[in-house]
Parts: structure tokens; C-alpha cells; sequence
């Protein structure tokens, strides 16, 4: 529409708040990305319909935004620039992304070749002062963790194993979760965390950031609720000053996050994951309270335990997708048949699960498990379906 009103009026309207700014009210708008994927897309309209009038305001508008943005940020300002022939906003771009600390495996993963040559010649060049030795020893190290990493996006845990046992590389010395996190599929990254392997989920890589803040950027629900499960920081800042959740707004639109969810209907990611987040900072206190076992009666954790899966249960036939990605974080599904609204007649199933050579202590703790996951289930979905599971 703004393009359309420039084509007719011949002036450019202000750029629609509901789709150039961001959900953190702390924000200036002047650099945050839904302003920079905002002026990118006008970008691309008004270069491919060749208005060059157009195409110049839009540059100067970008170019304002690189030496404000993120080097994360300042990415997609260059592709733009790139692929409509822009060279003065390219040459501009290039040069604040070689003097950023991103790492080569980011580099490579989001540029193009030649620009990615480019900035390694440029950065190469400002290190000729290092010894020749302690190159060849990076040199070395970086193949070893580029093969993990090829491991990780292959989704060959097999050859991760194999390449972890073989090399004295650790999968925090080659920020492993953290590549997985931005690039992998969300099941492979959930698989390493549940293997394992010495991987520190609040480990931070050389620009300050861990493996939540990597995933907030990304903003795919089932790898920070997988992050959290395994105890992940929400708390943790970037070296300024920002948050996993602060992150997550800054990168979403006002338009995606204010489209209210509809019952059975897909949720929006980017709104699903600020409200993870926001739930986990203000975490549900019911978990801690029953970390002594001896302390609550079977009876009692009974009567909880069928509330709470009554409560799920609803939540799957309500919002399925949420459930069901809860669940899958929490292994809820597997703790034990549901009961209620679950249940095909309506009648609960068996819900003690009675084992006559069971110690009442055993009990306790079966039950316990079964209400801790559930608990967790309801965490997740009481804030992305708008209401307490």
C-alpha cells in the first residue's frame, strides 16, 4: 500500500507502526528489526518495479540503520543490498559486519559467497600481526569444529558421538548448542540435550550470548521450551543488557504479537514464544512446593493429579498445537494414560494405578513425576492460549 500511494501521490507515507515496530515498549523503533525488515521489503518492491526516486530514500533509510542495529541485525540490510546492486549501503554493510565479532560459521551460513570472501580477506588482513603458528593452530581447530557442526545440521548424532570421542573439541569449545539452536532442526537440538555430552546450556559464545538468547532470536517454541526444560537461565543478559524475553520482543512485530489466538487454530510462533518466556519469569511456584516427597499423601497427589490432567486434556482439544508441543517438552504423554476429558467414556481409567507389590513411598514418587509433567504442561499452555490450564 505505501508503494502503491507513492506511485499515485508521489510522497511516501509513514511507515505503519503495526509493521515497522516491535513489541518492547523500551524500544526507540529506530534500528529494532520489524523497522529493518520493514524498509528491506519496500526495499525489494521498489528496486524490482525499478522506481529509482524510491529506491535512493529507501537506501539512505537503511543506511541509517546499520551502525545502530545488531551485526545479527545488519545481515539482511546487506542482502538487500547485495541483490538490488546497491553498492555504496554493500560496501557500508561489509564493513560493519567484518569489524563484528560474528563467527565464521554464522558468516557462512547466512552470506553469500562472495560477500563472505570478502569479509574474511578484510579481517585477515587486520590480523597480519598474529604469528604464522598460532593461525595453523586455529586453522586446525576451526576445521575440527566445523565437522561437528556438519554433524549437527546432518542431523547425524552417530558422527557427533564419534567426532566428540575422537577430537579434544568439546561441544562448548565449538558453541555446538549454540549453532544447533540458530540453523539445526528443533527434534536434533532437543536429542543433544537430552544426551547430553558435557554441553552447557548457559554457556556464553564470544559476542556474550547463550543458547536462549540464540534461541529467542530464532523464535521456535519447541527448542527454548526444550532450553528451560534443561535449565536454561531466562534471567541471563547479553553483554547489553538484554534478555532472552527482551530479545524475543524486540524481533517480533506489533501486528504478529497483537492477532489474538483462535480456538484449534495455529498459534502464532512469534507470540507463543514471548509468552514462554514471560511464563518462565514468573514461574509457577507449584513445582518447588513438593520437592519432599514424604511431605504429600498419595490421596492428595491423587486428587491433584487427575485435576491437572482433566486441565490438559482440555488444553489438546481447545489448543492442539500448544498441547501438544507442552507435552512433548514436558514427556507428558508418556507418564501415564489421561483421565477426563481423555478418556473415551468419560470414566477414568485405572487412575492410581494400583501395584500391590508397590512401596507407599514408590507410589509417591510415580505420582509425583506424573504431576510434576503435567504441571509443566500447564505452564506452557496457560499464557499461549490466554487462559490459566
Amino acid at each position: 500500500m505505501v508503494l502503491l500511494n507513492y506511485l499515485y501521490m508521489g510522497t511516501i507515507k509513514s511507515s505503519p507502526s503495526e509493521v515497522s515496530s516491535c513489541v518492547d515498549n523500551a524500544c526507540a523503533h529506530d534500528a529494532c528489526r520489524p523497522a529493518i525488515n520493514y524498509a528491506v521489503e519496500l526495499m525489494y518492491a521498489s528496486s524490482t518495479f525499478q522506481i529509482k526516486e524510491l529506491v535512493m530514500v529507501v537506501e539512505r533509510y537503511l543506511d541509517n540503520f546499520v551502525d545502530k542495529a545488531t551485526p545479527e541485525d545488519v545481515i539482511p540490510i546487506l542482502l538487500v543490498a547485495f541483490h538490488c546492486k546497491s553498492n555504496q549501503l554493500l560496501e557500508h554493510c561489509i564493513q560493519r559486519v567484518a569489524r563484528s565479532d560474528l563467527d565464521n560459521a554464522t558468516l557462512e551460513k547466512e552470506l553469500p559467497h562472495e560477500v563472505l570472501t570478502d569479509i574474511k580477506s578484510r579481517r585477515l588482513k587486520s590480523r597480519q600481526g598474529t604469528e604464522q603458528e598460532s593461525l595453523e593452530e586455529d586453522s586446525l581447530s576451526e576445521k575440527r569444529i566445523r565437522r561437528i557442526l556438519k554433524a549437527l545440521e546432518s542431523d547425524d548424532l552417530e558422527l557427533l558421538t564419534l567426532l566428540l570421542e575422537e577430537s579434544n573439541v568439546t561441544l562448548n569449545d565449538a558453541c555446538a548448542l549454540h549453532y544447533a539452536a540458530a540453523y539445526c532442526n528443533s527434534k536434533v537440538v532437543n536429542e543433544v540435550l537430552e544426551l547430553g555430552l558435557g554441553a552447557d546450556v548457559n554457556l556464553q559464545n564470544s559476542r556474550g550470548y547463550n543458547v536462549l538468547h540464540v534461541a529467542a532470536r530464532r523464535k521456535e517454541p519447541s527448542i527454548i521450551m526444550g532450553l528451560l526444560a534443561k535449565g536454561a537461565s531466562v534471567l541471563d543478559t547479553t553483554r547489553d543488557g538484554h534478555t532472552a524475553l527482551s530479545i524475543c520482543r524486540r524481533l517480533t512485530r506489533l501486528k504478529d504479537y497483537n492477532d489474538p489466538p483462535e480456538q484449534g487454530k495455529v498459534t502464532n510462533k512469534d507470540r507463543l514464544c514471548i509468552d514462554v518466556l514471560e511464563r518462565e519469569m514468573i514461574r509457577n511456584p507449584m513445582i518447588g512446593s513438593m520437592s519432599s516427597s514424604s511431605l504429600v499423601l498419595a490421596d492428595e497427589l491423587l486428587m491433584r493429579l487427575l485435576l491437572f490432567e482433566n486441565r490438559v486434556a482440555l488444553a489438546r482439544m481447545l489448543f492442539p498445537q500448544e498441547a501438544m508441543l507442552a507435552m512433548e517438552i514436558a514427556h507428558a504423554d508418556s507418564t501415564a494414560e489421561f483421565t477426563g476429558l481423555s478418556a473415551t467414556n468419560g470414566l477414568c481409567r485405572n487412575p492410581r494405578g494400583v501395584d500391590l507389590n508397590e512401596l507407599p513411598s514408590e507410589q509417591v514418587k510415580r505420582l509425583q513425576e506424573r504431576l510434576v509433567a503435567l504441571l509443566k504442561t500447564g505452564d506452557s499452555n496457560s499464557t499461549s492460549s490466554g487462559f490459566i490450564i
